[in-house]
């Protein structure tokens, strides 16, 4: 048995993660439905998963931005 996904298609049903990227302070956070934090978190371990086989690098970047986050949190 073989399933395939389209990568850009699953990430449209799951808006939250389009938040991540916005630049902090852009959105007064009353507006959002989620935590801001929560959803920058969220859209690099997406692009982490997604990426790693397509563009390391770019992964190995989002991967340590995410560690950097969660050490500050900690």
């Amino acid at each position: 048995m073989v399933g395939l996904v389209d990568w850009d298609e699953s990430r449209a049903d799951v808006g939250v993660l389009d938040l991540g990227v916005l630049p902090s302070g852009t959105v007064d956070p009353a507006f959002l439905p989620v935590d801001l934090d929560a959803a920058m978190a969220a859209a690099d371990a997406w692009e982490v998963a997604t990426c790693w086989v397509a563009d390391e690098r770019y992964s190995r970047w989002r991967l340590a931005r995410w560690e950097m986050r969660e050490a500050q949190d900690s």
